[in-house]
């Protein structure tokens, strides 16, 4: 949590420097940090920092963002539970929602020509003021909460996306086109991006993902300008790492859903839908990523285009290999010592298929590394 916090200090806020992803040191799942007393952060905002900002005054002047950062020193190191984390941002929210919504209304109809494109761009802008509001409340966060903390950043986060996504002027005249980072923009996304959340719980991927997917067939599109596919990949870099079947299982069927169809004649795998699927493809799960009943579904999904790919004839398109070669790198560990029968059925023929055999030597199961 730095973006914004930089722009305006270089300082070392006192806390626990805990790695969401050790599960030596934390699970991020709502549960409390031995080394942390469960009460002594929401005690210190509550009763200490938020009480503090008001006698500041808000928007912050550069001293009372001074005499802000001075209280944040004190801040205690957090438990990574959801209620510590939606405690804060829904009073971050107070600040920056309205920040978005201004935006939002600055750019309606009535913005027809370039001067008044200009004049809403200036309007839409937050104030010095007010991003040192932002930045004081982020100097407070949570480093770390639950699934629960990090849906309630998801639904904050989101809504600014259409606002970026959305190009600006009217059917004859596009004075920004989508997908392009405005010096307005710039700041709330940075100031959203620096409230995410750490997590190791189970589903913050899944919510995640339900974010990213619909923007696939928007901004991965063949057609779609180069600002529209960077912001796209900006959003894979706020995607938390997978924790058991239920995450990755939420990828696997949504890849699916279009993976099949898209190879069902020869005519069906068009640039936008085989960009899509490099889309998802890159969305894939991390870290651990997969559990007992993770392989299983997977391997029939690879099956089914192993299978298909091979025909009569043995030979792989380019096409087909793209296709195998989305799935054997987006292969989950496995953790079943069923795993291996399964594979070992087919592999068993691994000789009869020739060169493809590469690609089924590639999906053997391999044991999770935590």
């Amino acid at each position: 949590m730095n973006r914004l916090l930089t722009t305006f200090v270089a300082i070392s806020l006192a806390g626990c420097a805990v790695d969401a992803n050790d599960p030596d040191q934390g699970d991020g799942a709502g549960k409390a940090d031995d080394t942390c007393q469960s009460a002594a952060y929401k005690t210190w905002l509550v009763g200490t920092y938020f009480p503090r900002l008001g006698q500041l005054g808000l928007p912050l002047t550069d001293e009372g963002l001074a005499s802000a950062l001075e209280a944040a020193a004190d801040k205690p190191c957090t438990t990574g539970s959801d209620a510590d984390y939606t405690l804060w941002f829904g009073q971050f929210s107070l600040h920056v929602n309205p920040l978005i919504a201004r935006h939002r209304t600055s750019f309606g109809p009535a913005v027809t020509t370039q001067m008044k494109y200009d004049q809403a761009l200036i309007a839409a802008t937050p104030s010095a003021a007010e991003i040192r509001t932002l930045t004081a409340f982020l100097a407070a966060a949570p480093e770390r909460s639950g699934a629960g903390g990090y849906a309630a950043w998801v639904a904050g986060y989101e809504p600014l996306l259409s606002v970026v996504y959305t190009g600006k002027g009217t059917t004859s005249t596009i004075f920004e086109r989508s997908g392009v980072i405005t010096e307005a923009e710039q700041p709330l996304l940075a100031a959203l991006e620096d409230a995410r959340p750490e997590t190791a719980q189970e589903g913050a991927y899944a919510t995640w993902f339900a974010m990213f997917a619909p923007w696939t067939k928007k901004a991965f599109a063949p057609l779609a300008d180069a600002d529209a596919k960077a912001f796209a990949a900006q959003l894979l870099e706020l995607r938390p790492a997978a924790r058991a079947d239920a995450d990755y299982l939420t990828w696997l069927v949504a890849f699916h859903d279009l993976d099949r169809p898209a190879y069902a004649t020869a005519t069906s795998a068009t640039p936008r839908v085989i960009a899509e699927l490099d889309a998802l493809a890159a969305a894939r799960p991390i870290g651990t990523g997969g559990g007992a009943r993770s392989y299983k579904p997977w391997f029939g999904v690879f099956g089914e285009a192993f299978g298909a790919a091979l025909g009569t004839d043995l030979v792989l398109t380019d096409l087909e290999k793209a296709r195998l070669e989305r799935l054997v790198i987006s292969k989950p560990c496995s953790t079943n010592p069923a795993d291996a029968s399964l594979f070992a059925a087919l592999d068993a023929r691994r000789a009869t298929f020739g060169a493809a055999g590469a690609y089924l030597e590639r999906a053997a199961p391999e044991p999770c590394t935590q």
